[in-house]
């Protein structure tokens, strides 16, 4: 199967069967075709692929696992098979055609890479251009604490190389993976490039929980909190067992913070008021995947 040194990643579950023509079109029209597919279908039934000359390998679970699982056995795959470059994607979302030639050209000298997003409608009309340029002013993350409050770095528009995986282990109960796995990458040392001139369409739907720019509701704002909780939680653990000081001091304390918030949150009147604050400045406050889940501290700015 194998061709080339890169690997494209894709997970198949049943919500995303209608895409699968526009994503294999995304596929097959890139300008490179010096790379093979990794496809993890997540117990679902009566699948037909389209059509591609890419060389696919296809890993079916029938039981059910967790999505940090089935990335973290995603990774393992191509460690395991000497793979140099591992570009992640989603089945839902598409991208231009030099995504995957733009991340390997980018990978030459980089640790990971992140391209510009563009979000999309259900249709895959545009109704959000250039996203993530206008969030993010700058070329490179060299930093863990560039995405200590918020993540900006997904499984739709990321790759990496392999090699910074090193030490690597499967994971389980992780409720935001990507944001995890490009922490720990960074409290390591790692270092990522933004690419402007390839583009992710990442798709908005109704169902789609961690979409971008959605006002805040008190179930996007639980939803949020439990993913904060998790993820600070995780990476102390993470550094404690690393011995990482900096980096365990800084998400301990973030940890703090948002149980300090969810306390106060049990006051309704509180809830109503935190909530509209952010909503009434959301421009201001939105910096990517959990940026409007601010802090006691952060949110008094705006609540004055």
């Amino acid at each position: 199967m194998k061709k080339g040194n890169t690997l494209v990643v894709a997970v198949i579950y049943e919500g995303v069967k209608q895409y699968l023509s526009e994503y294999f079109n995304a596929i097959n029209n890139q300008d490179t075709d010096c790379f093979n597919i990794l496809l993890l279908i997540d117990n679902v039934k009566y699948l037909k692929l389209p059509n591609t000359s890419i060389d696919c390998k296809e890993i079916v679970f029938n039981k059910k696992r967790s999505p940090a699982r089935i990335r973290s056995d995603a990774i393992s795959y191509a460690r395991d098979n000497h793979y140099e470059y591992l570009i992640f994607s989603d089945m839902d979302d598409f991208f231009s055609t030099n995504r995957i030639s733009a991340s390997v050209e980018n990978l030459q000298k980089n640790d990971f890479v992140f391209n510009e997003l563009d979000l999309v409608d259900q249709d895959s009309q545009i109704i959000e251009p250039k996203l993530l340029s206008k969030i993010f002013h700058s070329d490179k993350i060299l930093n863990f604490s560039e995405i200590i409050d918020f993540n900006i770095l997904g499984l739709t528009h990321t790759a990496l190389n392999v090699n910074v995986l090193e030490g690597f282990k499967n994971v389980e109960g992780i409720a935001a993976f990507d944001w995890w796995l490009f922490t720990t990458l960074l409290l390591n040392g790692a270092e990522g490039i933004f690419i402007k001139e390839a583009i992710t369409y990442y798709r908005q739907t109704d169902s789609n929980t961690v979409g971008m720019m959605k006002d805040l509701d008190t179930d996007r704002l639980r939803f949020g909190i439990g993913v904060k909780m998790d993820h600070y939680g995780k990476v102390c653990e993470y550094c404690k067992l690393s011995q990482l000081s900096e980096g365990f001091e800084a998400y301990s304390k973030k940890y703090e913070e948002m149980k300090e918030l969810e306390t106060k949150l049990v006051n309704k009147k509180f809830m109503m008021d935190y909530i509209d604050i952010i909503n009434h400045n959301f421009d201001q406050i939105f910096k990517g995947w959990w940026s409007e889940i601010l802090t006691l501290n952060q949110w008094s700015k705006y609540a004055k």
